[in-house]
């Protein structure tokens, strides 16, 4: 039986919300079983050999092998930094506008050991033990998680449910699984949709023996619960979104991916030198992510690699770089 390690990306998208059963289980939900505050403590338990007894929906119960060891590093007190991230606020027919810098070092941080190997996180989101309030969410967007994995490593088989989930290959070669051993492949810069619906397990691989994986995985909150499992994806080559932000997931634009939620993602590798626009509709946000590369100037405010941005009451955005970039923007419904 596969560790159930993974839970470390299963945490709740609600207080009390419940995970599904595994194929083939049945029987009524044991007490706590949505109590997702203590389980969250014992996934993340800092010590130096964590024993996970995690009760599943329906009666359902594994436990992991005491060798799994999750170690925490949160780097340079994150939290409060993420309290003081660099906020502008200006009026504006909109309402008050406001852009958010958050600088590399604000942004929660955390490494540990999973299957086969080990993982970075940095993840911008109130996830897992990290809760912040000041960063629960951003409009439907709930998480937004940029993980490297080991080579050869795995987050083994895990559940999740009732979320819109978006992968974005940031480089490596990544390798999504369900619980049949069926999934899909992602080079640098595709790009993959799963609504998760009523409940489905999965794992998520590093398919190079030899190098590490980094990948982006945003969760939304789903426009409509109840839903058939469904994952499909996306190849894009870097021409197709070079000085320009290319739609992958968005129900406005043909060609991208749909998603049963009020959002979108783009991507963009823009060039040192150039620059390009973005306009927001009234009564939406976009959260900007420099993935690599950069110096870029975005409203005339400088971002490095790895720096994030919040903005919201803006009617656009104007994005330069000093040097070659690779973007990711997310534009969602801020109601």
């Amino acid at each position: 039986n596969p560790a159930p390690a993974g839970l470390l990306r299963d945490v709740a998208l609600f207080k009390g919300a419940s995970r599904p059963a595994p194929r083939g289980t049945a029987g009524g939900a044991p007490p706590g079983a949505g109590n997702h505050l203590q389980e969250r403590q014992k996934i993340f338990l800092p010590t130096e050999a964590v024993k996970h007894s995690i009760r599943r929906q329906r009666g359902a119960e594994e436990k992991a092998p005491a060798a799994l060891r999750v170690q925490k590093v949160a780097k340079g007190g994150c939290v409060k930094q993420a309290q003081t991230a660099n906020r502008i606020g200006l009026m504006s027919g909109r309402g008050v506008a406001m852009i958010t810098i958050r600088p590399p070092e604000s942004i929660y941080q955390i490494e540990g050991r999973i299957e086969k190997g080990t993982f970075r996180g940095r993840w911008h989101f109130s996830f897992g033990d990290y809760e912040d309030p000041e960063h629960m969410h951003f409009g439907m967007l709930r998480v937004f998680n940029d993980d490297t994995i080991s080579p050869g490593a795995v987050w083994p088989l895990h559940p999740h449910r009732h979320n819109e989930v978006v992968t974005y290959c940031v480089s490596g070669q990544f390798r999504h699984a369900d619980e049949h051993g069926k999934g899909g492949i992602l080079k640098k810069g595709w790009v993959q949709h799963t609504t998760v619906g009523r409940g489905m397990w999965h794992s998520e691989i590093n398919d190079r023996p030899d190098e590490p994986m980094r990948f982006i995985q945003m969760w939304f909150l789903p426009a409509e619960h109840g839903l058939d499992p469904s994952v499909e994806q996306k190849a894009v080559e870097r021409e197709e979104r070079t000085d320009r932000f290319l739609p992958l997931v968005s129900n406005e634009h043909a060609g991208a991916l749909r998603i049963v939620s009020d959002a979108q993602v783009h991507a963009c590798f823009l060039r040192a030198g150039n620059a390009v626009e973005y306009h927001i509709k009234p009564g939406r946000g976009v959260y900007l992510y420099v993935l690599e590369g950069g110096l870029v100037a975005m409203n005339s405010r400088d971002l490095p690699a790895l720096a994030a941005a919040k903005i919201s009451n803006e009617p656009g955005i104007t994005v330069k770089a000093q040097h070659d970039a690779e973007l990711l923007l997310v534009d969602v419904l801020l109601g």
